[in-house]
């Protein structure tokens, strides 16, 4: 209870500040000079302009009635001494305080006005129209969230698929301040794409693609793994070129890769696996981009086992898992270890195994963001990232 009168003292301090720096006296007597020329016998003879003068008058009205409520709402939690309705009633407060004060930022000339959108496809063909389609779905989506109105108002498709052009009207209070500075060329940042020829899709636009290697390693060197010392090992012959890539950033000489052989001379030409390179008395890491019933990480792991391999961890960018039988093959004793990242929302009953450790990937992304706000470049956090730096 102490800890819920804390941070009821601090909203109600931070509150005080915000509505201090409103100056709602100086709001009210705008509202009243606003109601007043709304009084007048020929305000609606100019109806653009009557609107928008309403649209003001709305809108510091309920300024006025938001900093009021906050106020009286934060000071009736302050005297309630119900824990379990006071901290759930905080966190909704909490959030209709984040969004006001945000709203304070959003002070310049048209920020509360409506905006109209238009996305471009540009050059690059039915890819570039693809990606234009995408951008339109996301920013759809993004508006609906926000309860605001949108409408379609121009629309010129493509020859094939996608969008050449189209312009949408964005309506709601703040919509231009809010998206204001989505002007200009859209980046594209993928992470370890499953297919490398994908991505000649992209050829369109700015386009980057990360890989998670970074925030495994970081992962691995916190868990005692010597980085230098292991031998990382391919699945399949597919994924010979990934486990290269990681043995050099970590600076290992050691590699493996394991692949499935059909013995013709069995009765029913069974498939078995084999593998190349020498994983004996040594500790190794399986590499994968992507995997869903687990099958191929555990027939390599055991591939490792039989040779003669100390422990076997896999890796996993994005980590599909679906259903019982890829529980049942993480939970083979093969596998000491899975380690996968957050790409996908991880799924309840994966997360309760033992085995596996889910990385976040925000890090790697709010990096990405950062360097293509500051022109920086993207693809120099693959060159010259020390997993250390990771935070």
């Amino acid at each position: 209870m102490d800890e819920l009168k804390k941070r009821i003292s601090e909203l109600r301090e931070k509150i005080a500040v915000v509505v201090e720096k409103l100056n709602l006296d100086e709001i009210r007597a705008s509202i009243r000079l606003l109601e007043a020329t709304a009084a007048k016998p020929n305000f609606w003879d100019d109806q653009r302009a009557a609107l928008a003068h309403m649209r003001k008058l709305a809108d510091f009205q309920l300024e006025v009635e938001t900093a009021e409520d906050l106020t009286r709402q934060a000071d009736d939690l302050a005297g309630d001494g119900d824990s379990a309705s006071v901290e759930l009633e905080l966190e909704r407060l909490e959030q209709k305080f984040r969004t006001f004060e945000l709203h304070l930022f959003l002070s310049g000339p048209h920020d509360q006005d409506d905006v109209l959108l238009t996305i471009h496809a540009g050059q690059g063909g039915t890819e570039a129209n693809d990606w234009s389609s995408m951008l339109l779905r996301m920013y759809e989506r993004y508006t609906a969230g926000q309860g605001w109105g949108v409408e379609r108002i121009d629309f010129s498709p493509g020859e094939e698929t996608g969008i050449k052009r189209v312009t949408v009207q964005i309506s709601g209070r703040y919509a231009y301040g809010y998206l204001k500075h989505e002007a200009g060329v859209h980046r594209l940042v993928t992470l370890d794409l499953h297919a490398e020829q994908a991505a000649g899709a992209f050829h369109a636009g700015p386009w980057d693609n990360l890989y998670a290697d970074p925030l495994f390693l970081q992962r691995l060197e916190q868990d005692g793994y010597n980085l230098s010392e292991l031998v990382w090992m391919a699945p399949d012959l597919g994924g010979v070129k990934r486990a290269d890539r990681y043995g050099k950033s970590a600076e290992s000489p050691h590699r493996a890769v394991a692949f499935k052989q059909r013995d013709f001379n069995a009765a029913d030409q069974s498939t078995t696996y084999g593998m190349y390179g020498d994983v004996n008395h040594r500790d190794v890491i399986i590499v994968d981009d992507l995997s869903s019933s687990v099958k191929t990480l555990r027939d390599a792991a055991i591939a490792a086992e039989a040779e003669g391999a100390n422990s076997v961890a896999a890796i996993v960018t994005h980590g599909v898992f679906e259903g019982q039988e890829a529980i049942n093959n993480i939970q083979h004793p093969t596998l000491e270890a899975v380690y996968t990242t957050d790409s996908l929302p991880p799924k309840s009953v994966i997360q309760a195994l033992d085995k596996v450790h889910i990385i976040t990937i925000a890090p790697l992304l709010a990096e990405a963001i950062a360097r293509n706000q500051t022109g920086e470049s993207i693809s120099e956090i693959m060159h010259n990232f020390n997993p250390r730096h990771v935070s």
